[in-house]
């Protein structure tokens, strides 16, 4: 049985390095976790219109059941973006899982009581996000396929 049904992501970093362009392979991601049955949320410090922009550009907006801006809720890492995500989804925040890029997306999940997965694509981990103390750390979309069981 799997451990997670709800997966929460972060956009800038974690998607995508500049708004035009995901980072190879996450569009293939996405599409296998949504084949997967999960559910797909995104949450963000970006405002609504940077995020509605973002989910329009790259046709996400079928894959997501949830996606939150900072313009809603208070910035990362204040838990109520990630509380907002767990109410519209009608998820247990014992069945969701942050992924993210920096430590305040970390943070969040900590004080939100969520599970957190930090990603680094490049290979070079900054300490403060290693501090954070992720539930876990990937460096490839692969370990973090492991990780959902796809």
């Amino acid at each position: 049985m799997r451990k997670y049904d709800l997966i929460i992501f972060d956009v800038s970093g974690t998607l995508c390095g500049d708004f035009r362009r995901l980072y190879d392979g996450v569009q293939n991601l996405i599409e296998e976790i949504y084949a997967a049955d999960y559910k797909i949320a995104l949450a963000t410090n970006l405002s609504r219109s940077g995020l509605d922009v973002f989910v329009m550009e790259h046709a996400l907006g079928k894959y997501l059941v949830s996606h939150i801006s900072a313009t809603e809720t208070s910035f990362k890492p204040h838990p109520e973006m990630l509380e907002l995500v767990l109410l519209e989804t009608d998820v247990d925040k014992s069945k969701a899982l942050m992924v993210g890029d920096t430590a305040s997306d970390i943070y969040m999940a900590h004080n939100a009581h969520v599970d957190s997965c930090a990603v680094n694509w490049d290979g070079a981990w900054s300490p403060e996000l290693l501090r954070a103390n992720p539930t876990y750390q990937v460096q490839s979309l692969l370990d973090l396929k492991r990780i959902l069981e796809i």
